[in-house]
């Protein structure tokens, strides 16, 4: 692949993890609860585009898909990183990545591996399921 069209791929990733946490935020009960008393938890605001109302948004097989991919995924340092960048939007990398004893530059290689591996746990589980339901 070309630079560009990683860059493109990457971007493109990014969106689909900002609509997978507004996806998981619409249903509240797939997060963890908001209130953390840690040190990250304190860096953590509630995302500002969080709905008010209940359970509305899409319902999509691609969201549902990755989110079996990252639940399935240990809870170790680069899912930590993962939830906290997206699901809790933290602010300020540089203090969070501080506070887990990595570099802000180890933070953004953390989240780009584990983006690339739920991407590829998500199409196999989605290929899996489509699989399944043309044999029915």
């Amino acid at each position: 692949m070309t630079h560009a069209h990683t860059d493109q791929h990457d971007a493109d990733q990014h969106l689909i993890c900002e609509q997978w946490a507004t996806w998981c935020h619409t249903r509240r009960f797939y997060g963890p609860a908001p209130t953390n008393g840690s040190a990250l938890g304190k860096l953590c605001r509630a995302p500002a585009n969080r709905p008010a109302g209940g359970p509305d948004a899409i319902s999509s097989a691609h969201l549902a898909s990755l989110h079996l991919a990252i639940i399935a995924q240990p809870q170790a340092l680069d899912r930590q990183v993962f939830e906290l960048h997206y699901l809790w939007r933290v602010r300020n990398i540089k203090r969070a990545a501080d506070e887990l004893g990595i570099s802000r530059a180890h933070w953004y290689r953390l989240l780009n591996a584990f983006r690339a591996r739920i991407f590829s746990a998500a199409h196999a589980i989605q290929s899996a399921n489509d699989a399944d339901w043309l044999q029915c």
